[in-house]
This record gives structure tokens, C-alpha cells and sequence, in this order.
């Protein structure tokens, strides 16, 4: 399938999905059905992605993961929690690249290396004080 060809698949599988009420879960096999491709493969996991995306993008339907199940239409007030979940894990990413970085050692980069990499890690490092700092006064507010 070439690229205009998957793109009007999933165009077509997605004018099906968009008028499914919230709340119903969509088999693995069904959407397989509907993307013309066999469940199991690296195929039917790229267009079931491209598909969650243009959902999202095009009608603002959310599909959620049901672990071996198939995916699972979010409702309006659910979406958010979605959203905040890729957020949180973003912050984790963060967090973890910054831990490493403080684990490189100065002394074996060459002396013409040094302002690049101090400069990385420095700009790596104010973003995650200024996402901690965003999380403190979120916390803040919450609680007030």
C-alpha cells in the first residue's frame, strides 16, 4: 500500500468510527478489519496509530489502549487525562535525561567540547527547574 492509498484507509475507517458513541470499545480485529490489514504486525500497529491520530486531530475522538482488548472511545471529560499523562511522562523523560547528564564527567571531554556540552546540560537543566517550579505553584494553587 502506498502512501495515498493507507491515507484513504484510514480516512474511511475513521468515517466509520467518528458517529460510535463514547464509551464503546473497538476490537483489535475490527479495526484491523477496517484497515484492510492482518492484527498481527508492524502494519496493522502503524495504521492503527496513524488512525488514533487523525481521530484526534480531525473529530477530537480519543482512543484509549485496552490491553489486549482493542482501543476504547474516550469520553469528552476523559481526554484530559490522556493529554496529562503524555505530559507527565515528557517530565519523566526530562528528568531522567538530566540525572544522566550529571553523571558525565568533565575531565574526559576535550577542552574544545566543554562549553558545548556544559551548554547543553545547563539548558536542559533550567528547563527542568522551570518545570518544577511550574509544578510547585500548580500544587500550590490546588491546595488552596
Amino acid at each position: 500500500m502506498d502512501t495515498r492509498e493507507v491515507n484513504s484507509v484510514i480516512e474511511t475507517a475513521a468515517e466509520k468510527i467518528k458517529d460510535i458513541q463514547a464509551g464503546t470499545i473497538l476490537p483489535h480485529l475490527v479495526v484491523a478489519e477496517m484497515l484492510g490489514v492482518d492484527y498481527k504486525g508492524n502494519k496493522y500497529n502503524s495504521m492503527s496509530a496513524k488512525l488514533r491520530n487523525y481521530l484526534r486531530s480531525k473529530y477530537s475522538i480519543f482512543l484509549n489502549t485496552e490491553y489486549k482488548v482493542g482501543y476504547r472511545i474516550l469520553f469528552p471529560w476523559e481526554q484530559i487525562d490522556q493529554c496529562e499523562g503524555t505530559c507527565i511522562k515528557g517530565i519523566k523523560t526530562v528528568t531522567k535525561g538530566v540525572k544522566h547528564m550529571n553523571d558525565i564527567r568533565m575531565e574526559n571531554i576535550p577542552e574544545d567540547k566543554r562549553p558545548i556540552t556544559i551548554g547543553k546540560a545547563n539548558k536542559y537543566g533550567n528547563l527542568l527547574g522551570m518545570l518544577k517550579v511550574g509544578a510547585q505553584a500548580e500544587l500550590k494553587q490546588i491546595a488552596q
